[in-house]
């Protein structure tokens, strides 16, 4: 709604903002003016927190093309799922809510999510349950141009009760740990799923 006020004042940038006068500083934003001014000469006494708990860990990725490939963005959220799992072990973190995000080409957003029996953070499961939300999306009527998961519910992995896990889930948590002792020592890519080699170069259709 302020928008058109600003328009009007002729305020585009930082720099305009600086250059205008009280006078119009009060038309165009009222007795928000001068804090914004103060604002955008970077002066901000407000305490900065840099360790604030994370309520989520996701990724998304924007395409050169929108598509409605369903395989295609099942490979992306392979690899969307690679690195949300690679940042929840390297944070000592497990999560219990996944949600996958669609953008189609006209802007509108859809998502997507599930609450997950285990507490995760290895590939596999994350991706499983990716692919299942993904089954609920409708890709036929318009192309998709962005695709994002995250994952949420986050705990420590140490609290996680380990007395009842899946035999199969804590092999995909033990084969996750590998993973990131070798990508510590030899660098991202040097491990990687057989199913992405070839996935990554494919362009959407």
């Amino acid at each position: 709604k302020s928008l058109p006020r600003v328009r009007s004042a002729r305020i585009r940038t930082f720099g305009d903002l600086l250059a205008a006068s009280p006078a119009t500083l009060q038309r165009a934003f009222g007795d928000h003016g001068e804090a914004l001014v103060r604002l955008a000469r970077g002066e901000d006494d407000r305490e900065v927190v840099p360790d604030r708990e994370a309520k989520s860990v996701g990724g998304e990725e924007t395409f050169e093309s929108d598509t409605s490939d369903r395989e295609f963005l099942r490979n992306i959220l392979l690899f969307q799922a690679q690195r949300v799992a690679a940042r929840l072990l390297a944070a000592n973190l497990v999560g219990r809510s996944l949600t996958v995000k669609l953008k189609y080409s006209d802007f509108t957003i859809k998502t997507r999510r599930c609450k997950l029996r285990d507490a995760v953070s290895d590939t596999d499961s994350i991706y499983e349950a990716a692919c299942a939300l993904l089954e609920r999306f409708e890709l036929h009527t318009k192309g998709v141009r962005l695709a994002g998961l995250s994952v949420s519910d986050l705990e420590p992995a140490d609290l996680r009760p380990t007395l009842f896990l899946d035999e199969a889930l804590e092999k995909r948590q033990r084969l996750e740990a590998v993973r990131a002792k070798i990508t510590d020592r030899f660098g991202d890519g040097q491990l990687t799923r057989a199913a992405l080699l070839e996935a990554r170069p494919r362009r959407p259709r």
